[in-house]
């Protein structure tokens, strides 16, 4: 009870900071869009092409820019204003949210706009590692960076649930445009928080050096940490093989389980509701001796969850298999970010947050090739194979960090 006490507390501190309420306000409305979009998307480009591999291509253009620009933003994001890419990519998210659903109420729009509109958001989501997220570890300082981004990731989870449920709600009774209007209301509130925001970043002194040499610095760094290292070969276990069942849920609703969309948007909520509930638990008690084992056992439950679900054929046992798989990401999403920002010196946080948004980002090969093989072997074989070798792999990288990763020092909160 103290240790949830001392969090409240905490979390009451953070909220003082005016900086923090703005960003965390700013990503819980942008992450509900990105999962309702995501959703969205899937269930009308499946209902249109009857076509899995289909739904994947889509999904590949949503998550491919993180591997594209991830490591670049965040080198650029050392350098130049945060607040200034974070405002920037929010105004552009509005502009086509607006212009995909004109399209879409004048009966304009085509498969090829909806993959444009995909690969521009996806641009936006690769600048939140290295641009908000970064942010908030400046806003929260090193004594409360933990409950900070679990705080942070549970909204970002409770966004899992909620977004989903209403993607399928809006695309089953008011259709495609219904999603991207509300996508548009929601980042024109995001713009005006952002930029009433006050913000003062600490930059690296001396002249900018070359994009690719930070890079490199931050790979170097990367493999001379053991807990970094870890960190990013489990991101890129878990993000290629146990996040790509999203690809594959909307088939698996609609093939095994013959669901139409808003019970499809129910079940992926499920979900985000163990990921939020999960990510509760995590806020209560989490210590800095505690990240790896919230990360390294929340990436096994997810894991584990995804490979339930894809055997499963019924919706209720789907459902729960989902929402243990939510608890694991509680512990992994929330974590993920704790351990980098607690280990990185201040001057090469953005690098590494950027190889961060680049291990999230194989999530797009991931999806393809979930999609292909969903399309060769069936929707649920498919998904329990790439599940099965996440596992795999998972148990070669616990191998790992068992053998070369020491538990990070306590750290007392100030409150």
């Amino acid at each position: 009870m103290a240790a949830g006490g001392n969090a409240a507390r905490t979390v009451k501190v953070l909220f003082a900071e005016t900086s923090f309420g703005s960003l965390w306000y700013s990503g819980a409305i942008t992450s509900t869009m990105r999962w309702l979009e995501s959703l969205a998307v899937g269930v009308y480009v499946f209902d249109l092409t009857d076509s899995p591999i289909m739904v994947a291509v889509f999904l590949f253009l949503r998550w491919a820019p993180l591997v594209l620009f991830g490591a670049w933003i965040g080198v650029i994001a050392d350098r130049v204003s945060r607040k200034a890419i974070l405002f920037g990519g929010l105004l552009t998210m509005l502009a086509v949210s607006l212009v995909l659903g004109l399209l879409t109420v004048f009966d304009l729009v085509e498969l090829w706009h909806i993959g444009v509109g995909a690969f521009i958001s996806g641009v936006f989501t690769s600048t939140d590692y290295s641009t908000r997220r970064a942010m908030i570890g400046e806003a929260a300082g090193l004594e409360r960076v933990g409950v900070a981004m679990a705080f942070d990731t549970g909204t970002t989870n409770g966004t899992r649930m909620l977004g989903p449920a209403i993607g399928g709600f809006i695309l089953e009774f008011f259709g495609l445009h219904g999603a991207y209007f509300l996508g548009a209301g929601l980042f024109a509130t995001a713009i005006f928080l952002i930029w009433r925001m006050p913000y003062r970043q600490t930059r690296p002194a001396g002249p900018a050096p070359k994009v690719l040499r930070n890079l490199v610095e931050g790979l170097r760094y990367a493999r001379s940490e053991p807990i970094v290292l870890g960190v990013l070969m489990i991101t890129v276990i878990v993000n290629a093989f146990g996040f790509p069942f999203g690809n594959i849920l909307p088939v698996i609703g609609r093939d095994t389980l013959g669901l139409s969309a808003f019970p499809v948007g129910v079940l992926a909520a499920s979900e985000g509701l163990g990921a939020l509930l999960g990510a509760i638990g995590v806020g209560m008690t989490v210590q800095p001796s505690r990240y790896g084992k919230f990360f390294i056992c929340g990436s096994l439950v997810f894991l584990a969850g995804v490979f339930c679900f894809a055997l499963s054929p019924y919706f209720s046992t789907s459902l729960i298999a989902l929402l243990i798989g939510g608890f694991g990401v509680a512990g992994f999403s929330s974590m993920q970010s704790t351990i980098l920002l607690s280990v990185a010196p201040p001057e090469i946080r953005g690098r590494v947050m950027g190889l961060l948004a680049v291990s999230v980002g194989t999530m797009p090969l991931g999806i393809l090739y979930a999609g292909f093989l969903a399309d060769w072997l069936g929707a649920p074989t498919g998904l329990a194979l790439v599940a099965g070798q996440g596992l795999f792999l998972w148990l070669l990288a616990a191998l790992y960090w068992r053998r070369n990763v020491k538990p990070l020092p306590s750290v007392e909160t100030n409150s």
